[in-house]
């Protein structure tokens, strides 16, 4: 017996996109809309009434405000469902806030369509996840040190420290003009600067780009054979690197210097968003 389709309600207040959404999404197999609406008034009553698996929600249908108590009621009351938010929001605070509420996946309105459906049916499956998508960043790269690939602290010796204070180490990466201090502006842990972009080992930037796919420390860490602490203290440096204050936000910048190239994907083991089966982090994607 074929499985039951997905039932999707679409909420969004442009109604060429939704009713476009709406037919697209209705001729995909094991997809069925069951409801649209493009009024935020109108939303619970629709959930109530048709009970479906999801919610593609413009966030914008609905002040601030009430952004978070509508998707507590969508995604814990009754009937609950998943919810993916399909809007223009870019900045990644207000967007790690809705993944923190619980949503199944962001997805910026400039993505492709393909992404969406991909993102769809990840939440029909036995370990759904989150999926993020960010829209394409524009500032070109700019070339950095190399950097040993498991010494996320110490870029040229192999047995420096890898604790989140840094190397202990006087010596860092070459330059042309001498070995720079890792403690001195050109050092390996220097957070982003405008005129400077930041370097990532080839550890570092593998580990960055499976947090970009979603997958937890944990699962970082048995896929590349090596310790959660040592994936933690890894992301620790990342974080320095990039100035960043979130798991998002080090994907956001690194994607934006071009130091990661992440994809959507979909990964079967929830692995982005998007990362334990309930979807605590995430799967970015351009």
């Amino acid at each position: 017996m074929p499985p039951l389709p997905i039932r999707v309600v679409i909420a969004d207040e442009q109604s060429l996109l939704r009713e476009t959404l709406s037919t697209l999404l209705d001729t995909e197999p094991g997809v069925r809309v069951v409801g649209q609406t493009g009024h935020a008034a109108d939303l619970l009553p629709l959930v109530t009434r048709t009970r479906p698996d999801l919610v593609v929600l413009d966030i914008h249908m609905t002040p601030a405000p009430n952004r978070a108590p509508l998707l507590t009621r969508l995604l814990h009351g009754t009937p609950a469902c998943h919810v993916l938010v399909l809007s223009t929001l870019d900045h990644p605070r207000p967007i790690q806030h809705l993944l923190d509420l619980g949503i199944h996946g962001y997805l910026h309105k400039s993505t492709g369509y393909h992404a969406l459906i991909q993102a769809v049916h990840a939440q029909h499956t036995p370990h759904p996840h989150q999926t993020v998508t960010l829209p394409r960043p524009l500032p070109p790269p700019r070339t950095l040190h190399p950097t040993n690939p498991d010494n996320p602290t110490n870029p040229t010796s192999p047995d420096g420290p890898t604790s989140p204070d840094g190397p202990t180490s006087p010596s860092g990466p070459a330059s042309p003009s001498g070995p720079a201090s890792p403690s001195g502006p050109d050092g390996p842990n220097h957070p982003t600067s405008p005129d400077r972009t930041p370097g990532l080992s080839a550890r570092e930037t593998e580990i960055l780009t499976h947090t970009a796919a979603a997958l937890s420390n944990r699962q970082i860490a048995t896929r590349l054979g090596i310790t959660e602490g040592t994936v933690k203290r890894h992301l620790s440096n990342i974080f320095t690197k990039l100035n960043a204050v979130s798991r998002l936000d080090a994907v956001n910048k690194a994607t934006t210097h071009h130091l990661i190239h992440p994809h959507t994907h979909t990964t079967p083991t929830h692995t982005h968003t998007h990362t334990h089966t309930h979807t605590p982090h995430l799967r970015i994607a351009t």
